[in-house]
């Protein structure tokens, strides 16, 4: 946190912590969780990575010990990124690869649904989650942000566009 300069310790302090503690009381009164979208931009050098692994530490220091919502193995956050490299350094997975799309997505021009197998699977290890972030999101079209959203929809049994799951790039 020490090495944070005043732009980023706005997205950790401000947006991100306020969200942390906004969601844990919705999450104990059962009420629906509060929205929390942040787009971070600039150029290599500046932090963003810096900035999503905190981001990642606090929503897992905050969230995680709430007794009996999560369980040890369940996924609160996502760390993403459109190529491996940048994956590889906030310590995250591909977006293709966390969400089950094949590699010939990027030439598709529908979305096309996980078979139930498929599905299953990534129910059952993204059920809880809570915050998804996308790392280098200037990389990915407007195609396979829709896709994202439509695996996730499938993923949460939801089909409303406005769905509690938090999306963070």
């Amino acid at each position: 946190m020490r090495s944070l300069n005043k732009k980023q310790m706005k997205v950790v302090i401000m947006f991100h912590r306020k969200w942390c503690k906004d969601a844990i009381i919705a999450l104990k009164y059962d009420r629906p969780m509060p929205q929390y979208k942040v787009f971070r931009s600039g150029p290599g050098g500046v932090g963003k990575s810096h900035v999503i692994k905190l981001v990642h530490y606090e929503t897992m220091k905050l969230l995680k010990p709430l007794s009996g919502y999560f369980g040890p193995d369940e996924l609160l956050v996502l760390l993403t990124a459109f190529i491996g490299t940048a994956a590889f350094s906030t310590e995250g997975m591909t977006l293709h690869s966390a969400l089950g799309f094949s590699c010939g997505l990027k030439t598709s021009t529908q979305y096309q649904s996980a078979g139930c197998e498929k599905l299953n699977i990534l129910r059952t290890r993204l059920g809880k989650l809570q915050l998804l972030i996308i790392d280098e999101v200037s990389m990915v079209g407007a195609d396979l942000l829709y896709y994202i959203h439509r695996r996730l929809q499938d993923i949460c049994g939801n089909s409303d566009p406005d769905s509690d799951l938090e999306e963070s790039v």
